[in-house]
């Protein structure tokens, strides 16, 4: 696993955190279909991820939102990737898999999202590969 390393800048630790509560929110919509357990696994996931805690109805709410914003996946990952590190990158696209593979079963869609990821937040393919094979090995 990846760990979390948080921000010097409370503020910058903040945006990081939110940044990563609606990529994982956005990962949802790929399969059309969000459901109250989602919700859940996903708040269970960030804060395992993060190391502080988040309710279904905060996921709830960061859903409405990103619905209510209309800027999808790739485009939020656009808006933001300039200011990720390498590790910043590599820990959304575990936080993005973790969401995918929270039901235990990971469609072809789900896949060419990850793999979408990777090329918007320039991560090279050998990296890509890496971290999937890492992530691909571990109970979520």
């Amino acid at each position: 696993m990846i760990a979390h390393i948080p921000k010097p800048d409370p503020e910058a630790e903040a945006e990081f955190q939110q940044i990563v509560l609606r990529v994982m929110v956005l990962v949802l919509f790929t399969d059309f279909v969000v459901d109250t357990d989602e919700l859940k696994v996903v708040a269970r996931i960030h804060s395992d991820l993060v190391g502080q805690p988040v309710s279904a109805d905060a996921v709830l709410a960061e859903l409405h939102q990103s619905r209510d914003d209309g800027v999808g996946l790739i485009d939020t990952l656009q808006q933001h990737a300039y200011g990720l590190t390498d590790h910043d990158k590599d820990f959304l696209i575990q936080a993005a898999f973790a969401v995918c593979a929270g039901n235990e079963h990971m469609s072809d869609a789900e896949n060419e999202v990850l793999r979408q990821m990777s090329r918007v937040l320039n991560i090279p393919r050998e990296r890509f590969d890496e971290l999937y094979a890492g992530l691909s090995d571990m109970d979520w």
